[in-house]
């Protein structure tokens, strides 16, 4: 029985899926749950002769091409039977404990979160959050993205956005009543040569998208209770607030190690 699916995103993912996918399989028998992996190709690779085929793989329909992550993650989404869901970018590891600390957490509280662990060439940059609970303020000086371990029905849909993993976050947070646990377990999101932080427009692209976002939780048109909706919305204030102080840092450092380096000092 499937009890966990796993939306898993593909683009140029050749090097990297396979580990992605032991690691789902490596955190799966630990807990001993029944895990589907659903992965969608966006760059019209067909996958499953580098990962095998196997009852726990499921392939959405290969077809668009360079969609973005967001409407990848809404065709793998689709296809989810279980009843939890969890996410993992093709590039990216769970470590093994991930999913028998996260889903006592989600089944109690409807959501839970891993620790975020960036690394780059396995050197760690940034480990994020220190708390027990992730709550809104906390998503928003932290710089990094949070993947929840949700239940089916509050996962999704993504927008087709810049940083819509983490306006999905912070959807899923005000769900769960504005604070989620976070599991002894860590999310290891693994920067490459080419990650998308380094590129040049980057900041610029994301304070665009932050601005859109707090407007759009302010005006009622996100899944983000009205209760929640000031408190939501100041995630993204922050984040803004914090991409700005990179780039006038002069972006000389990557951005993860900028945020390090700002956490050390509060």
């Amino acid at each position: 029985m499937t009890n966990v699916s796993v939306v898993l995103p593909a683009f140029r993912a050749r090097p990297t899926i396979a580990r992605a996918v032991t690691s789902i399989r490596a955190a799966a028998a630990q807990a001993r749950v029944g895990t589907e992996i659903v992965i969608a190709s966006d760059d019209g690779t067909d996958y499953a002769p580098l990962v095998g085929e196997a009852p726990d793989l499921t392939f959405a329909e290969i077809g668009p091409v360079a969609t973005g992550p967001g409407a990848t993650r809404n065709r793998a989404l689709d296809l989810a039977r279980g009843d939890w869901v969890g996410f993992l970018d093709a590039d990216d590891t769970w470590c093994v404990s991930y999913l028998s600390a996260l889903l006592p957490l989600a089944r109690s509280h409807g959501a839970a979160f891993a620790r975020v662990s960036v690394l780059a060439e396995d050197n760690e940059v940034l480990h994020v959050p220190a708390e027990r609970n992730l709550d809104f303020a906390t998503m928003g000086t932290t710089g990094a993205s949070f993947h929840p371990l949700v239940r089916r029905d509050w996962a999704g849909p993504f927008r087709e956005t810049p940083a819509q993993d983490v306006f999905h976050a912070v959807e899923v947070l005000a769900l769960a009543g504005g604070s989620a646990p976070v599991g002894d377990a860590v999310y290891q999101l693994r920067l490459g040569s080419d990650t998308v932080t380094r590129h040049p427009s980057f900041a610029d692209r994301l304070e665009r998208a932050y601005a859109d976002y707090a407007a759009q939780i302010r005006a009622g048109a996100s899944r983000v209770p009205a209760t929640h909706a000031q408190s939501a919305a100041e995630v993204f204030d922050a984040k803004r607030a914090l991409n700005a102080d990179y780039i006038r840092a002069g972006g000389t450092e990557s951005y993860y190690a900028f945020v390090s380096r700002r956490l050390k000092r509060a």
